[in-house]
């Protein structure tokens, strides 16, 4: 209700607002005190003078924009809305405050990981240092006891050349007469293993031939089979230009769909690219429409 008052005043004022124009436009075509009749009461009142006019719905415009703004404000300040706003402002407060506190804590925490990574990198120097001092004890030691390796393994290659040509010279005897023994073995194994291979040879080659006369046959078969599969579709071709009744001829006014072999959808979709009648279908582009729709280039040549 209260809003449907303020659309009432807020009118009631336009309107005086646009006599207060009048007036004015009125005060200079017939002066300020010129009289004009107005259209609806000019029976009661008779010619009234432009001034009064003027004054009067100047006043009326003024006292009708005061009613409206007070009504307005009036209506804005409802204790409900402004009990609406202050709670909206305390939780954004509230949300401000607590966004505070944690910007704070992950300060804190900021500041302990510092101080934790400058505890780290000092913790890591010493033991850079310390290892790097141990390192040069190590490289010292493995000095010594390489010289003191060398020595001794001169020593021992020594002996261990002594005691290697020995048992060489030992067992050279018994090599020989191992490769004589194996000699023999394998020129026996070997003529076995080639009188083995020699048979399957022959029963491989035996089974490659028949296979191969299966294969011959079965080739011409399927030949045969092909020509009638071929002999099968033309007679059917046939049939089926013999069983369609022959159409009308065509006009270039015609739809696309009177066009054989053009259904329904493909006629949408000729028509969504722009050709809506046969002689656009005839004079556009086969490869063009094979592009905008999924029909191949023949299918629209045909």
């Amino acid at each position: 209700m209260q809003g449907k008052t303020i659309w009432i005043l807020g009118f009631l004022t336009f309107l005086a607002a646009l006599n207060a124009i009048n007036a004015i436009f009125m005060s200079f075509s017939l002066g300020m005190e010129g009289t004009f009749q107005p259209y609806l009461i000019d029976s009661l009142t008779g010619g009234i003078p432009v001034y009064v006019y003027l004054f009067a719905s100047v006043l009326a415009t003024f006292l009708f924009l005061g009613a409206t703004s007070i009504k307005t404000v009036t209506e804005l300040s409802n204790k409900a809305l402004l009990n609406e706003i202050n709670s909206k402002v305390n939780t954004i407060e509230s949300g401000q405050k607590l966004q505070q506190k944690v910007l704070e804590s992950l300060q804190a925490r900021v500041f302990l990981v510092d101080e934790s990574v400058n505890g780290m990198r000092k913790e890591v120097a010493k033991a850079f240092t310390k290892q790097a001092e141990e390192l040069k004890q190590v490289q010292a030691n493995l000095a010594k006891n390489q010289s003191n390796l060398a020595k001794k393994f001169d020593n021992d290659l020594s002996a261990v050349k002594g005691e290697m040509t020995r048992q060489i010279n030992g067992q050279s005897e018994e090599i020989k007469r191992t490769n004589r023994n194996l000699t023999n073995l394998f020129n026996k194994n070997l003529a076995e293993v080639k009188d083995e291979l020699a048979g399957q040879l022959a029963r491989l080659a035996g089974t490659m031939e028949s296979h191969e006369r299966r294969n011959r046959k079965s080739e011409k078969i399927i030949l045969k089979q092909k020509e009638e599969i071929a002999e099968i579709k033309t007679k059917m071709e046939l049939l089926e230009e013999e069983s369609v009744a022959p159409k009308p001829l065509l006009t270039s006014q015609c739809k696309v769909e009177d066009v054989r072999g053009i259904g329904e959808n493909t006629g949408n979709e000729l028509r969504e690219i722009g050709i809506t009648d046969v002689g656009e279908l005839v004079l556009t582009d086969p490869k063009l429409i094979a592009d905008k729709i999924d029909m191949s280039e023949k299918t629209v040549e045909k």
